[in-house]
């Protein structure tokens, strides 16, 4: 785990791809953190994403179109799309 989304070394210099890829390496370092050194479940730790991203897309304006496009983005991450 870690390094979950890799950004092109072509737009490294975007101000708002570094904003992201900044707080992309944040959430790893917290997940990693909680899973390593805290001894929770990685299943546990996903649960918790999705709970927390659940709660963040509620608030969110169009929230089914944006957990459309979350379910896809999940399901190719991990390698399950269908």
């Amino acid at each position: 785990m870690g390094k979950v989304l890799e950004f092109p070394p072509e737009r490294q210099k975007d101000a708002e791809l570094v904003r992201l890829k900044e707080a992309s390496d944040q959430i790893d370092q917290v997940v990693l953190d909680a899973i390593r050194q805290k001894g929770i479940a990685p299943t546990e730790m996903a649960g918790i994403l999705a709970h927390r991203l659940g709660s963040l897309i509620r608030h969110l304006d169009q929230n089914d179109a944006l957990l459309g496009v979350c379910e896809r983005v999940i399901k190719r991450q991990a390698g399950s799309e269908q």
